[in-house]
């Protein structure tokens, strides 16, 4: 089973990625890491552990789609770069179903449509044919997961939450990843908008 993770890294080398990756290599020392280097300034060293790849400035869907391409493999388990793992992982992928997306969190909207926040999302390349591509007119602030999910609801597969899963989240360090987009709420604004075009009314976003 050939597995790849990938991670968005949008600056923060020390801070957030470098720890990101040591943390993995800590636990799981045979595992395929992905890194983008989302057009970082400076831009990410090279690792001895993760493969790093830089690109021009790209979305968050951006970035999944470009970890698809470029490491094709059975399962792809999307990571923001301020993330830290706390044990042991690959060996759960045994028990999951290609059928199904998996997360630690999933959030749903005013009309209930579920969908996995992606700070943290695992899905099969079955999935991800199922469902299409990750539409990349949403730019890097939002509701690019929202979209995935609704759209995954629509064809049938699984969203199911991860309990105990052994990664943290740095939940509300504003000095993080999307935080550091300029203009991040207008474009958060227009992601929302744009989401509501393609599947009518959404409303307040809850767990």
């Amino acid at each position: 089973m050939a597995i790849t993770i990938g991670i968005n890294g949008f600056g923060n080398w020390e801070k957030f990625t470098y720890p990101c990756i040591r943390s993995i290599e800590k636990h799981e020392p045979d595992a395929r890491v992905l890194v983008i280097d989302n057009h970082s300034d400076p831009p990410y060293p090279k690792d001895d552990f993760a493969q790093i790849v830089r690109v021009p400035q790209t979305s968050y869907a951006g970035m999944m789609n470009l970890v698809v391409q470029l490491s094709p493999s059975d399962w792809y388990f999307i990571l923001n770069n301020d993330t830290t793992c706390t044990g042991e992982f690959l060996h759960l992928f045994e028990d999951f179903k290609p059928e199904n997306n998996y997360g630690s969190r999933i959030l749903k909207d005013e009309q209930g449509r579920r969908f996995i926040e992606t700070w943290m999302i695992i899905f099969s390349q079955q999935s991800y044919d199922k469902i299409g591509a990750w539409d990349e007119k949403f730019l890097a602030c939002g509701f690019e997961d929202a979209d995935w999910g609704f759209r995954a609801e629509k064809v049938g597969v699984g969203q199911v939450k991860l309990d105990g899963f052994p990664f943290r989240h740095c939940v509300g360090d504003q000095a993080g990843t999307r935080w550091l987009t300029p203009n991040y709420g207008a474009q958060r604004g227009l992601n929302k908008d744009y989401c509501i075009e393609k599947h009518g009314h959404i409303g307040e976003i809850g767990a």
